[in-house]
């Protein structure tokens, strides 16, 4: 709004042309005003009674300068002095604004270098993408050192030739999407120039770049994430192997009292032996108990518990 203001003042000053803006039509002005006082003094002292020169001459300036200066006071130095005041208040006015714009563009030159800054050191790739054209515009210094390209190299690149698994319609739909207003974030696999390839969460959006539509992209690599995934869900099936593999016997197991045979699911009795071996992880190995050996083998059972008290 200053500046227009200011542009009003300056079309006030330097509008309708002045007699105190042309020196030669001052001079003429001054010539006239003076050529028809002096004449009108003539015409004047022809109706008086003769008189000497000397009064005459003295009446003729009398005259002369009533009438002359204040015309070109009103008509030529007010004006001049006026015009010249408002030039003077124009040029400070203007030394103002100059000042004031030269440290509004400093500013945001400043600003201009922090926010390139800020974009060529972030952690991630970032790209800015044109969607008519598929072209990247420009990308920061992480993006073009992932990849293995140089800057150069990189801006005469497409979003195809690093993402090759995304077919270019496919991107384009992706792109109005985001012209849309919508914003996007995917996951899939980023072509470096050697050739490997690599997992990447991409998230991108619209924005307005001097008055046209560019796609800001945020890539970041995902590969130790998709490792810690992998890791996690090969622990997880281990896991459910492991208790798939553990057999537990839970619950009233109904034992004979005399044959000691346990009856299975099916209504089924079965040696006990037998029944553990099929509904647990442990292994059966048949031995005696002292007692049963006393009540077996009398005969052999003092030598056989004597050697094993020793």
């Amino acid at each position: 709004m200053k500046i227009n203001r200011h542009n009003a003042s300056t079309s006030e000053i330097n509008g309708p042309p002045r007699i105190s803006d042309n020196p030669v039509r001052i001079l003429c002005y001054i010539a006239a005003t003076i050529f028809i006082v002096e004449f009108s003094v003539m015409v004047l002292l022809g109706y008086l009674p003769p008189i000497p020169n000397y009064q005459e001459a003295f009446i003729d300036a009398v005259i002369l300068m009533m009438l002359v200066f204040p015309t070109l006071y009103i008509f030529v130095v007010k004006p001049l002095t006026k015009h010249i005041w408002m030039r003077e208040r124009l040029e400070k006015e203007n030394t103002r604004l100059v000042a004031d714009l030269k440290k509004a563009i400093a500013q945001l030159q400043l600003s201009e270098k922090k926010l390139k800054g800020y974009f060529d050191h972030a952690t991630d790739s970032i790209f800015i993408i044109d969607p008519d054209t598929d072209r990247i515009l420009d990308c920061n210094i992480v993006a073009f050192e992932k990849l293995g390209y140089s800057k150069e190299e990189m801006l005469q690149l497409t979003v195809g030739d690093l993402n090759k698994k995304v077919q270019l319609n496919e991107r384009k739909m992706l792109f109005e999407r985001q012209i849309s207003g919508e914003n996007i974030c995917v996951e899939t696999y980023h072509t470096r120039k050697d050739g490997t390839a690599f997992p990447v969460e991409v998230t991108s959006a619209m924005l307005v770049d001097e008055g046209k539509k560019v796609l800001q992209s945020i890539v970041r690599d995902i590969s130790e994430r998709r490792k810690r995934e992998e890791e996690k869900e090969r622990l997880i099936a281990e896991l459910k192997n492991a208790l798939d593999e553990i057999k537990t016997l839970r619950g009233i197991l109904p034992i004979c009292s005399f044959c000691k045979k346990i009856r299975n699911d099916k209504g089924y009795w079965e040696q006990v032996e037998v029944y553990i071996s099929n509904n647990s992880s442990a292994d059966i190995s048949h031995s005696i108990c002292p007692e049963c050996l006393k009540k077996e083998y009398p005969e052999f059972s003092q030598d056989v518990l004597s050697k094993i008290s020793k």
